[in-house]
């Protein structure tokens, strides 16, 4: 899940945990979850420190929160905060599946992943396996849904990250 965010691409900047951190020790906000997010930064960041203590509906108020805040994306209006970047979309969407694979709810689940390879994540080797999207994968419907966003064919020979060659040179990585 961890990897999910750091793979976004859009962390310019980021100290994953440690920002959050500082922010809330700024403003003398203890640890004991009275920080409330301002940011889907923030929000994703919150999400991942409750998700790895298991609370996962908690950790899922997090990242459904992040949908709802403005974002580190592009500001179309002076009057509107920021969008959401892709990055920020797919991390919030990829753990929200999570969450929800580990609450029991594959449909919900499928729906948030389907919703991350829109907003255009694609590790799909690392959907195929992470532990925590485990309860999905024994649904027929989790490959399936896959296949529609993995490039096929001649599409996935000319994807870099989808070939071989790709794959044997940067295995170490």
């Amino acid at each position: 899940m961890i990897q999910a965010m750091q793979e976004m691409g859009d962390t310019k900047g980021w100290d994953t945990r440690n920002d959050l951190r500082s922010l809330m020790e700024d403003e003398g906000v203890a640890s004991s979850g009275s920080f409330e997010p301002t940011t889907a930064k923030e929000a994703i960041e919150r999400g991942l420190d409750v998700y790895e203590t298991k609370d996962y509906a908690g950790a899922l108020a997090a990242f459904e929160q992040a949908l709802n805040l403005p974002g580190t994306g592009v500001k179309r209006d002076k009057k509107k905060p920021a969008e959401l970047s892709n990055g920020e979309k797919y991390s919030a969407l990829y753990n929200i599946a999570c969450c929800q694979a580990q609450l029991g709810e594959h449909r919900s689940g499928m729906m948030a992943l389907a919703g991350c390879m829109e907003a255009g994540y694609e590790d799909y080797d690392n959907l195929r396996k992470d532990p925590d999207l485990e309860p999905l994968r024994q649904y027929p419907e989790f490959e399936g849904l896959i296949r529609k966003f993995e490039p096929q064919g001649l599409a996935k020979q000319f994807d870099p990250k989808q070939s071989a060659l790709y794959r044997f040179f940067n295995r170490n990585k």
